[in-house]
């Protein structure tokens, strides 16, 4: 509490009191009644006096008249009524019970002995007691507070320093005399109280007419309440006479068969009571300053009037309210402990889920960026996927501070509902927590955009050789195998990814996105196309990462063994890595597989007739037809036979209607008979043709 503002309130509490007093028995105009209290000592600004004058006029203790001057305009002459008489009386009362109180204690023990204190001020020495000491200092703090801080101030408190110890060599005889309380309040005397060096509004507020009005607020006005206070606090919200709002209140809850009882219990626990004098100058709108402090406080003052003009209507009137008051009070305090201890569970459901959150996203992100707990075989799984090459610990970092600053507001509003006088963390920290926040979320913004370009493009590695069979090419076996280094134990296995070691050591990194087709070839010679397919962030790189890519497949006489999988650098970056194969086999070749061949591996560029699993493909014997479809010759199905029957018909020129379909990798054709007319269309890199002939 600020002792300036204390000492001011205590001085103009009393200027009604004062102007009253004053104008006793006689009748006074404005400028005698401010030169009296200017020589009191009472008032420091003039601009005071007319509210407070209007104030009591308003509360019939004065009443005014107005005579001609032979200097000057019209004056105003203040007189007090028969009820500001008997209003004076009361308070004349009250003064002295107030004053002999306030003696009481301030003199109920004396001090025996004081201590010195020797002090510097403005370059002189001074003895002064510890008493006195302490109210010079207070005075000149509160004058440093006056001047809150502004330009020139130090140079102010300079001078008023100097001034001072002027005045303390004036009333000190010899340089062992001490300096007492009672000089330094002769002191304060001449240079005046520190709210007279305040130039703001808050003392000064008729010198600042400019001044602007505050937002009101929303608060139940408990002074003016029949019931709650909730239609007079939203009276000063709307600027409009309380008993519309009263009457309002009745409407809706005939209008609704008493529905809006509930939402006014309901707004008993969600409006707040105006209790302190800034949060009914809140309610009102008006500014945080001395006048309407002081307006606030002495309203005590209306009060007292009020009831001595209306003291049978208040007996009445409170026979009235305390039933209703009372009756509502019981259901307001039973409310009050609900909704206290719905909100008590809320609070400890947020500490429950922030702390949770916050804990664990520390311990998770900490082993992650400072341990080795994604490491396999001395490979950091982390650096397979990281294709920003942004540190771990720097990432872990900024999720961390992403996902934690967030739940710790959420822990902390909880602590706030549960710890009802909880300390704030400041402004400096909050605002601190949030450019720590929208740092980690734009530094995850980058690396995620760098990620996702990284990978942006895909790239392939294409080559085809033939395939030297030692048997005659009638029948040709095809096989897959596993690598020999799958079933070590110290293997590590994650999204179709095998890390693992050779013989000798060496680490492997095994990959089994591998897919093989079976398609005709358009010459005798049977052929096998290998296709290496990788990202990255351009076609170059991607092309490039694809070479490194190793597969392998092996040919014994008529059979073609295939790597169901495929080798990659445990050391560089997964691309989304994979192998096509494409098997180009003549036409009128028998297919068959082996046992343990992996035929789930078998890709959609792979056409059958018949409607078989692709897992049970294995177990049929198949041939190539020219349309490039492989037909079954062990499959019971009387149907696909009269349709194999068909195809093989190579020299029906008897048939009237025939098509035929075929996809290479030299294009599509197309060949269309119909009666003596026949089409073929061609679609090849070089665009397409259409050629028709009739017959």
């Amino acid at each position: 509490m600020k002792i300036e503002n204390t000492k001011a309130q205590m001085r103009k509490g009393v200027l009604e009191y004062c102007i009253l007093s004053i104008l006793k028995g006689e009748d006074k105009y404005t400028s005698e009644i401010l030169s009296t209290l200017k020589d009191a000592k009472m008032l420091v600004v003039e601009g005071t006096i007319y509210p407070l004058l209007t104030r009591l006029k308003n509360a019939g203790l004065l009443t005014y008249r107005w005579e001609e001057s032979t200097s000057g305009p019209p004056r105003k002459y203040y007189a007090l009524t028969k009820t500001g008489e008997e209003f004076l009386t009361e308070l004349n009362t009250t003064w002295d019970e107030l004053r002999n109180a306030v003696n009481l204690v301030t003199n109920s023990k004396k001090r025996t002995m004081n201590k010195t204190i020797n002090i510097n001020l403005a370059n002189l020495f001074f003895h002064i007691d510890e008493d006195a000491y302490r109210k010079l200092d207070t005075y000149l703090k509160a004058i440093k507070q006056s001047l809150n801080n502004g330009p020139g101030s130090d140079e102010i408190i300079s001078d008023i320093e100097a001034r001072i110890a002027e005045l303390f060599q004036e009333k000190i005889k010899n340089e062992q005399q001490v300096i007492t309380k009672t000089d330094v309040e002769d002191v304060i005397a001449v240079m005046g109280q520190p709210e007279d060096y305040r130039v703001d509004e808050e003392i000064f507020e008729d010198e600042e007419p400019t001044s602007k009005s505050r937002t009101k607020k929303l608060y139940r006005d408990t002074d003016n309440k029949y019931i709650g206070g909730i239609s007079a606090g939203m009276a000063h919200y709307l600027g409009i006479n309380p008993w519309w709002v009263r009457l309002l209140w009745v409407v809706l809850t005939l209008a609704t068969f008493s529905g809006f009882i509930v939402i006014y219990i309901l707004l008993l626990f969600l409006i707040p009571e105006a209790k302190t004098t800034s949060q009914k100058l809140d309610m009102r709108g008006e500014s945080i300053n001395i006048s309407n402090i002081e307006r606030t406080v002495k309203e005590s003052f209306d009060t007292v009037t009020n009831k001595v003009k209306n003291a049978d209507y208040n007996k009445a009137n409170h026979k009235i309210k305390s039933g209703i008051q009372t009756f509502f009070d019981a259901i307001g305090t039973f409310f009050s402990f609900i909704f206290k201890s719905i909100g008590k569970v809320i609070g400890l459901f947020l500490i429950l889920v922030g702390g949770s959150v916050v804990i664990g996203t520390f311990i998770g992100l900490f082993i992650a960026g400072f341990s080795d707990a994604f490491v396999v075989n001395n490979t950091p799984l982390y650096n397979l996927i990281n294709t920003s090459n942004s540190p771990i610990w720097l990432i872990s970092m900024l999720v961390f501070f992403a996902i934690a600053i967030p739940f710790f507001f959420l822990l902390y509003l909880g602590l706030k509902i549960v710890v009802s006088n909880l300390k704030s963390i400041g402004t400096i920290a909050k605002l601190t927590l949030l450019g720590v926040w929208l740092a980690a979320i734009i530094g995850l913004t980058i690396i995620t955009i760098k990620q996702a370009t990284a990978n942006m493009y895909k790239g392939s590695i294409n080559k085809t050789e033939q395939l030297n069979f030692t048997k005659p090419l009638d029948t040709i076996y095809i096989g897959t195998r596993s690598s020999k280094n799958y079933d070590r134990p110290e293997n590590f296995r994650i999204n179709g990814m095998t890390f693992t070691t050779d013989e000798n050591g060496k680490k492997l990194l095994l990959d089994n996105d591998f897919r093989f087709d079976i398609v005709r070839s358009d010459t005798d010679i049977a052929k096998i196309k290998i296709q290496k397919v990788s990202q990255g962030s351009s076609f170059d790189e991607a092309r490039k990462r694809a070479k490194t890519i190793e597969y392998n497949y092996q040919v014994l006489e008529n059979r073609v063994i295939l790597d169901n999988f495929l080798s990659l650098d445990p050391n560089g970056k997964f691309r989304d890595q994979e192998v096509n194969i494409t098997l180009y086999i003549p036409k009128n070749v028998i297919v068959k597989f082996d046992f343990n061949t992996d035929t789930n591996r078998i890709g959609w560029h792979t056409s059958y007739k018949e409607e078989i699993y692709r897992s049970d493909v294995k177990n049929y014997t198949w041939r190539m037809n020219k349309q490039g479809v492989l037909e079954c010759l062990d499959c019971i199905n009387d149907e696909i036979d009269e349709d194999n029957n068909e195809d093989d018909d190579d020299d029906d020129e008897n048939s009237n209607k025939n098509s035929e379909l075929i996809l290479d990798e030299e294009g599509v054709n197309i060949k269309i008979n119909a009666n003596e007319n026949s089409l073929n269309i061609k679609i090849d890199e070089n665009g397409a043709r259409i050629e028709s002939s009739n017959n």
